[in-house]
């Protein structure tokens, strides 16, 4: 897939997915903090709230962040 439901609130410092070149788009259904560093290149770190959404570019080793929303 290409969109996922996080239901947890446990913070995030990086990620895996599976196959190389890929757009993915995270929709948080609480409150985790994701970390900005480790595989994860964003623009900063990201405290989301329920209805936010993360979309990253997945290169095969890192996510690069193409864009967030605060709902």
């Amino acid at each position: 897939g290409t969109i996922f439901h996080v239901a947890g609130a446990t913070g995030i410092t990086a990620i895996t997915v599976a196959g190389e070149r890929r757009i993915i788009t995270l929709i948080f259904d609480s409150t985790p903090t994701i970390t900005d560093g480790s595989n994860l290149k964003m623009a900063g770190n990201f405290i989301t709230t329920a209805d936010d959404t993360l979309t990253l570019a997945w290169d095969g080793t890192n996510a690069y962040e193409q864009g967030r929303s605060a709902n």
